[in-house]
């Protein structure tokens, strides 16, 4: 299932405080990628919503894959980078790449990209 068929579940992704105390909503695309890797990686992720942007962590041991994303006009959300960061490593993904970012993220697989982090 790709992140933009899953239905998003606000009860999936632990979500945390956005600024001024106020729990940030958590966008539909937002909550739909966070869904997607709660079931591919069966570790539930951490949400953060706030100040126009919004973060996605999945943490497996020494790995962590995290997902951010900008609101940009009209309320429109976009994944802006996905990361996965093992010990000093880290490797970017592309929006298509996520499927290959979790198994990286467990460990089933080397973290390969097409593309270095920043870039």
């Amino acid at each position: 299932m790709s992140p933009a068929k899953a239905k998003p579940d606000e009860g999936t992704a632990d979500q945390q405080q956005a600024p001024h105390g106020e729990p940030g909503p958590v966008p539909q695309v937002v909550g739909s990628y966070a869904d997607y890797l709660r079931a591919k990686a069966h570790i539930r992720p951490e949400t953060t919503v706030g100040g126009g942007q919004s973060v996605v962590n999945v943490s497996n041991g020494a790995s962590t894959l995290t997902l951010l994303f900008r609101c940009h006009a009209e309320q429109q959300w976009l994944l802006r980078s996905a990361e996965v960061r093992r010990g000093g490593q880290a490797t970017a993904f592309h929006r298509g790449e996520i499927a290959q970012a979790v198994p990286a993220l467990l460990g089933r697989e080397p973290a390969r990209s097409s593309r270095s982090p920043g870039a």
